[in-house]
C-alpha cells in the first residue's frame, strides 16, 4: 500500500476539497488531514477506532458520517426517504446506469451451505 500523499502528489492535482473514506479511515486520517483542502468536506462510512478530528480543525474540514439505518433506528420524519433512495438505486441498477463491481458468485448463503457465500470484487 503506497502512502496517500505521494499518490495526490505525483498527480499534481491541488489539495483536494472533497474526500470520501469508505475503509480504515483511522489508519489513514493523518493523510487525509494533511491532504484535504482548508473548508474541505470530509465522509466516511465506516467504524474506525477513535481519531483526531483536531488534525481537521485549523483547516475548518466539515466531515460527514453515513449509516444508512439512521433514519429507521431513530424513526426520524424523513424516514420513508430511504425507500425512495433504495427506489432510485435499484432503478439505475435495472436501467444500466450504475453497475456492480461482483464478478464471481462463489456460492450460495444458506442453512445447508458449507460456509458463507463469498463473493470477489473486480475493482
Amino acid at each position: 500500500m503506497k502512502p496517500i500523499a505521494s499518490q495526490v502528489d505525483a498527480l499534481k492535482i491541488p489539495p483536494v476539497k472533497y474526500v470520501f473514506s469508505t475503509n480504515m479511515t483511522g489508519q489513514h486520517f493523518p493523510e487525509i488531514a494533511e491532504q484535504i483542502a482548508p473548508q474541505g468536506r470530509f465522509g466516511l462510512i465506516d467504524d474506525p477506532e477513535p481519531f483526531d478530528l483536531r488534525l481537521i480543525k485549523v483547516k475548518c474540514v466539515s466531515t460527514h458520517w453515513e449509516n444508512m439505518f439512521t433514519r429507521s433506528v431513530f424513526q426520524t420524519e424523513d424516514m420513508d426517504a430511504q425507500h425512495d433512495l433504495l427506489t432510485r438505486l435499484s432503478k439505475m441498477i435495472d436501467g444500466g446506469k450504475i453497475r456492480t463491481t461482483l464478478a464471481e458468485v462463489l456460492g450460495p448463503i444458506n442453512a445447508a451451505a458449507s460456509g458463507s457465500d463469498v463473493r470477489r470484487a473486480k475493482w
